[in-house]
């Protein structure tokens, strides 16, 4: 086994024992924004898609990773077929954070899943106390979960506690992106 992939691995890998053609695949995201699903035997990429530039620095004041992509692990749909991930990304290369986006992709091949995705975090709104997503603040470091139809993405601040940022979890109905939610902390540094 014998796997070539471009950028930092700050995610856990998964597994789909029927992935891409049957076959048993692995899945890698990377601070390069890339994701891969790799075949279980080989390590030979099956596909690999590209989300966007990564942001070279936070532009908060601070943070540990550079580039920044997609730090937290991705959550696999296997009935579906869907795995679900949070980018973070520049505008331009060597920028920092834009925004941050939650895409949907086919475990087959790739592909964007239609209606909605990606979604930009920063078009969520809070039910909180109006709170404001700030994406150069946030970092999306712990795993993507969902539950009855809902996925779910934590963010927090970068390593050094810079700037007014908020814990987040956004909701996201994975049917209807466009009706996702957020909530906020109440206190600056909490996550």
């Amino acid at each position: 086994f014998t796997a070539t992939i471009a950028g930092n691995v700050y995610a856990q890998p998964l597994y789909v024992e029927k992935g891409p053609g049957g076959k048993g695949a692995f899945y890698a995201v990377t601070e390069s924004n890339n994701v891969y699903a790799l075949d279980e035997t080989t390590g030979a990429i099956l596909w690999q898609k590209t989300l966007g530039i990564p942001a070279a620095s936070s532009g908060a004041g601070c943070g540990n990773i550079a580039p920044i992509g997609i730090t937290g692990t991705p959550y696999i749909d296997v009935a579906t077929r869907t795995i679900y991930l949070s980018t973070a990304v520049a505008a331009a290369a060597g920028g920092s954070i834009k925004t941050h986006e939650i895409h949907a992709l086919s475990i087959d091949d790739g592909a964007e899943r239609a209606g909605g995705w990606p979604l930009d975090v920063s078009t969520v709104k809070s039910n909180s106390g109006g709170a404001t997503f700030t994406p150069p603040l946030q970092n999306q470091r712990g795993a993507l979960i969902a539950l009855g139809g809902t996925l779910y993405v934590p963010y927090g601040g970068h390593a050094g506690d810079c700037g007014n940022y908020k814990g987040w979890v956004i909701a996201v109905p994975t049917a209807n992106p466009s009706a996702a939610t957020g909530y906020a902390t109440p206190l600056r540094g909490t996550g």
